[in-house]
């Protein structure tokens, strides 16, 4: 599986996944965890993304990285939330 840079607001990390698609979704699981039962982290994830999540197999900072809306990533990761309780992987 391939390795992705992933970077959107304040948030970068770097992931392996299948896919472009599913790196975005781990980054939106990554702020959207709720560590210690906070409830409040779901809200306060949202503030560390910015507009589109870059994600890139090349680096950070790049011009030719993917971008993926960041509604759209967290419209399907709540989507898979609903169906199964977590974002595989």
């Amino acid at each position: 599986m391939p390795k992705y840079y992933v970077q959107s607001g304040s948030f970068r990390g770097i992931v392996v996944r299948e896919d472009a698609q599913a790196a975005a979704l781990w980054a939106v699981e990554s702020v959207m965890r709720e560590p210690n039962g906070r409830s409040e982290q779901l809200t306060e994830g949202l503030f560390l993304l910015a507009d589109a999540i870059g994600v890139s197999q090349r680096g950070f900072d790049r011009k030719d990285r993917k971008k993926i809306r960041t509604s759209q990533a967290v419209l399907q990761w709540m989507l898979g939330r609903d169906r199964s309780g977590y974002v595989a992987g």
